[in-house]
């Protein structure tokens, strides 16, 4: 497996999949959204969604910090998923997490009225 740093929103609600084991599982998506120009020379979003899986013994902490549209850094392992289906190639990307870090970018500071730079305490 190779490693991937990703930055991203959760595109909805994490959820709980039950396990029988001491660590729990929990199941989310993130987009990763980038702007680019296309061949008109018009700026697109282009989007990636990428499945995610986080294997903790803190689940229900877990389920309250990562919610719909929550910004996150996720870092883990990356594999990418094959198969066919009525005689059509599928494939996606998905990560197993290892940590990750809800994110704030270009919060405003009430007090100054500036934007302050996200903190820089990865977590691994």
């Amino acid at each position: 497996m190779s490693n991937i740093i990703v930055r991203g929103n959760l595109t909805r609600d994490a959820e709980a999949v039950a396990t029988t084991g001491e660590k729990g599982l929990v199941k989310f998506s993130v987009a990763d959204t980038r702007s680019k120009k296309d061949a008109a020379g018009q700026w697109v979003d282009d989007a990636h969604y990428i499945d995610c899986a986080y294997w903790t013994k803190d689940v229900q902490n877990v389920l309250r910090q990562l919610t719909k549209g929550t910004p996150v850094m996720i870092f883990g392992e990356w594999k990418q998923e094959r198969w066919e289906k009525d005689g059509v190639k599928n494939s996606k990307i998905s990560v197993t997490i290892n940590s990750f870090k809800e994110i704030q970018i270009g919060v405003r500071s009430q007090a100054q009225g500036q934007a302050q730079a996200p903190e820089d305490d990865i977590g691994f």
